[in-house]
């Protein structure tokens, strides 16, 4: 027993003159630029990996294709609420007629006011006799096109359409409807009393009077 302190004493690790312990004789570090055989994926797991890779691409890509024309189609119809009742707001505040401008022929929306003395021609667009500057302009998205414009007993499907709104808001009610390369349509109701836009999966148009 008066030896023990003494044994344990010579079996303590050896230390440099730096101060760094070698490490053990049975330690499992590998040599450097060796690796470990357990850490690798073999050819098997790799090839199995891939394959689930592929079929979950199958089974999510044809339902992301469906969706995307979905979400195209109400996205163009958020652009024609926002554009209409930014339109409205103007002519309220400014006490001035604005309009909206339908160009059928190319999907494309924009808000519309009235010209100043310097403004130059190419920029004025005439309507029924009205003169319009172009202002805000919005191409639909892609793959979404403008079917037609709807006022009840009414309905423009080619050339322009110009909605005049009035300083008071007060403008004609009508449905703008959209559709995509598939023939679905999504439909946009403004209700001009209150400002506010109604959507609608499917084709919506106002009654006739």
């Amino acid at each position: 027993m008066g030896n023990m302190p003494h044994a344990i004493r010579n079996a303590q690790r050896p230390q440099t003159r730096s101060g760094i312990v070698p490490p053990p004789p049975d330690s499992r570090l590998l040599p450097l630029g060796s690796a470990d055989p357990r850490a690798a994926f073999t050819a098997a797991e790799l090839l199995v990996v891939l394959v689930i890779m592929a079929l979950v691409a199958v089974l999510i890509l044809p339902s992301v294709d469906s969706f995307l024309p979905v979400y195209n189609l109400k996205d163009a119809a958020r652009r024609i609420a926002t554009l209409e009742e930014t339109a409205r707001a103007q002519a309220i505040v400014t006490g001035q007629p604005w309009g909206i401008l339908y160009e059928m022929d190319i999907s494309c929306v924009s808000i519309l006011k009235r010209p100043k003395p310097d403004t130059p021609l190419s920029a004025i667009i005439v309507s029924e006799g009205d003169r319009w500057e172009k202002l805000t302009s919005q191409y639909l998205p892609k793959g979404v096109r403008l079917y037609c414009v709807n006022f009840g007993n009414i309905e423009y499907c080619r050339g322009l359409v110009v909605i005049t709104i009035p300083p008071t808001g007060l403008y004609s009610r009508h449905a703008v409807i959209v559709s995509d390369a598939k023939e679905r349509t999504f439909s946009v109701i403004t209700n001009p009393l209150i400002g506010t836009s109604q959507f609608y999966e499917g084709t919506r148009r106002l009654p006739e009077k």
